[in-house]
């Protein structure tokens, strides 16, 4: 029988979560409508004996895929591969699942037939679980009724940890980059372009830990993967080109919109060297020559990083 939600769950060195994570789809309410994908990128602890006890304790639900280290975007690709449920989505190994909220979307997948279910998200502190964010639905969006997301005039910024895409819409219709950080939005673009229909619901589900070192959105993660961030964002620019429905394009550069916009962040977190002077004037021609429409803005904090990213370049590699 087919499952109704396949969760292919990115695992590199989480011992210290992954119980947590997998703890998620032992409810035997839920256990018999999840397939739950574990695939462990080549960790060096216990994450796979861990996952290696579950899968036996839970099997028909919980299923270990050992490969050699590949990234963040390997975990994905061969998630959806390996995915045979209607609905495919994605959970970090140091993240997990409300159970309850997962009771309520598993109901609604097995009701709807919309191409994504888009959902709410918390953010939460890792030493001490303490709420950070709650990450609603965007206020304008219509909640439980199917529409055509050719018809959404709001920018609903689209996250990871709120979408659910229909499987058979991914699956075998595009690879993401591997060995590199920051493919979440790569996998979260490249699935929209398939999508007819998008059902938004207040439903809680995904609980997204932060603050954990060597997370890459910390500036020690920053400094260490930002030609990864450059890669990743020349590659979407490269997939944006081929859009050839201008709705999707619209959409799609939204999210894109603001990785060109961090870009520059990343730049002023980085120490100012003639290298990374040269590695800014290129991104910044770049954007200003070939994709003017995300070059241009009227926000004053963009605006700002600019002008501050290449004067401090300047003073510090020419003075």
């Amino acid at each position: 029988m087919e499952k109704t939600l396949t969760v292919s769950i990115a695992a590199y060195n989480v011992a210290r979560y992954i119980e947590k994570t997998l703890e998620s789809f032992t409810d035997p309410d839920i256990r018999d409508r999840v397939e739950v994908l574990v695939i462990n990128d080549g960790s060096k602890d216990e994450t796979p004996e861990i996952a290696g006890r579950y899968e036996k304790e839970y099997e028909g639900t919980i299923r270990l895929i050992d490969k050699e280290n590949g990234g963040w975007g390997s975990t994905v690709n061969r998630g959806i591969s390996e995915a045979k449920g209607k609905y495919f989505k994605l959970l970090d190994g140091d993240d997990y699942f409300d159970r309850d909220e997962l009771k309520k979307l598993l109901d609604l997948l097995e009701k709807t037939d919309a191409d994504l279910i888009y959902t709410e998200y918390v953010s939460f502190e890792d030493e001490t679980d303490r709420e950070i964010e709650h990450v609603k639905v965007k206020e304008g969006l219509p909640t439980g009724k199917v529409l055509n997301i050719r018809d959404i005039e709001v920018d609903f910024t689209m996250a990871m940890h709120a979408c659910t895409f229909k499987t058979e819409l991914i699956k075998g219709k595009f690879k993401i980059l591997e060995k590199c950080f920051y493919t979440d939005i790569e996998y979260l673009i490249k699935s929209l372009v398939n999508v007819d229909t998008v059902l938004f619901e207040n439903i809680g589900v995904y609980r997204y830990r932060l603050g954990r070192a060597g997370q890459s959105a910390s500036f020690e993660g920053l400094r260490k993967h930002y030609k990864e961030h450059i890669r990743v964002t020349e590659e979407l620019l490269s997939f944006y080109d081929g859009i050839e429905d201008p709705k999707m394009k619209k959409i799609a550069g939204y999210r894109l919109w603001r990785m060109t916009d961090y870009q520059y962040y990343i730049f002023l977190v980085l120490e100012a060297t003639k290298e990374h002077a040269g590695e800014l004037a290129d991104f910044d021609r770049k954007l200003k020559e070939s994709y003017p429409e995300f070059y241009k803005t009227d926000r004053s904090r963009i605006k700002a990083f600019r002008l501050l990213g290449k004067g401090i370049y300047r003073f510090i590699v020419y003075k």
